[in-house]
């Protein structure tokens, strides 16, 4: 399903000079061959698809700042575009007005390109409409290079970095799958710059913005936008030794229950006690309130999510054969029942020295009184 993006409305101002003129729009044509508005191979910036919606819209929606067509114009994050104005500003006094030029010829001449990147129908009636698109990715663009480059510089003195929450927030809508700009456009533009400089490479900026090890970054030739690139940071960093799908685990209160000592888990919460018990042993850090909160949350996780190999499969399976064996369930028994601390623990063998004693006395007995042969 492809959804049309509305054509960005002319103000006034803009479209005077063509009336004064005694022109009207004329439309123009962009070489997008009619066969692309198929999902083209290049495609891959989507809409959410509405199951994971509905499911919490705040976590697929931006909150801060819109990067890209798909949110443009929300006024929710209307406030960000002066910051995009200032960074823009800034990046001109860090580079020239030739550089920008060359940013917005570049991006002209790739329009296409980035348009076949999108699940979205574009549609530009005029070419003020081509206008303003070139506009917006340049102003984006140039915004996240900047901020990049602040990251690394460790700038001080901008309140985008000083304030936690809004590093945070900026981080997080960075990465949302609507949120993106092509990452070959980034690259090509910060290239365009600072090809001949003794900068870090776009991709390292990404990695020190987004806190990621480049070493484990899977394939640094086909990255096409930044969730992507945590995506393939995520994959080159999986363990190699994966065996065959594991579809059900045991609870994290079974597995106790079985003698296992919990370091870290991350899957099936299946109750609150769960929660509990991982809590306590300091896995994680409840700021919800309540246990069934969290577990209810980590449910939720997999929701219309088609589930492919875990990283942790051999994991996973260990841990099944390990519940499965009675021996060790029945070991763990007895120590969470009779030695669960000191004086339990203490109680149980002092039971158990009488129950000795005991057996001992009574054998003894029946010794003594038996007839001698």
């Amino acid at each position: 399903m492809r959804r049309k993006v509305a054509n960005m409305a002319n103000t006034d101002q803009e479209i005077a000079p063509l009336i004064e003129n005694n022109r009207q729009p004329q439309d123009l044509e962009i070489d997008i061959p009619e066969e692309d508005f198929e999902l083209a191979p290049e495609c891959c910036i989507y809409n959410v698809p509405s199951r994971f919606r509905e499911a919490n819209q705040k976590a697929f929606t931006p909150q801060l700042i819109s990067i890209g067509p798909i949110h443009h114009g929300n006024t929710n994050l209307a406030r960000m575009e002066r910051q995009k104005q200032r960074y823009y500003n800034k990046f001109y006094q860090r580079t020239s007005k030739k550089i920008l030029e060359e940013f917005a010829s570049f991006i002209k001449a790739h329009v296409s390109d980035i348009c076949r990147c999108y699940d979205v129908e574009f549609v530009f009636d005029t070419e003020l409409e081509v206008s303003k698109f070139v506009k917006m990715i340049l102003f984006d663009s140039v915004f996240i290079i900047e901020l990049f480059l602040r990251n690394s510089e460790k700038e001080v003195n901008d309140f985008l970095f000083d304030k936690v929450w809004l590093r945070v927030e900026l981080l997080m809508d960075l990465l949302l799958l609507e949120n993106q700009l092509p990452f070959f456009i980034l690259e090509a533009l910060y290239n365009l710059a600072f090809a001949t400089s003794d900068k870090p490479s776009f991709p390292r900026l990404a990695c020190l913005y987004f806190n990621a090890n480049e070493d484990h970054l899977f394939n640094k030739m086909g990255i096409k936008h930044f969730m992507d690139l945590t995506r393939s940071i995520l994959v080159g960093a999986r363990p190699s030794d994966s065996i065959e799908r594991i579809d059900n685990m045991y609870s994290a209160m079974m597995l106790r229950e079985a003698g296992v000592k919990f370091e870290a888990i991350r899957d099936n919460f299946n109750v609150n006690k769960d929660v509990d018990l991982l809590v306590k042993k300091g896995i994680f850090v409840n700021d919800m309130g309540s246990s069934a909160a969290v577990a209810n949350m980590i449910n939720n996780l997999m929701t219309g999510v088609v589930a492919l190999s875990p990283c942790y499969d051999k994991i996973g399976k260990d841990l099944n054969e390990y519940y499965d064996n009675s021996w060790n369930r029945t070991k763990a028994t007895l120590k969470h029942v009779y030695f669960n601390n000191l004086w339990r623990g203490t109680a149980t063998v002092a039971a158990f020295i009488v129950v000795v004693l005991t057996v001992t006395q009574t054998v003894l007995a029946i010794l003594d009184r038996a007839p001698l042969t």
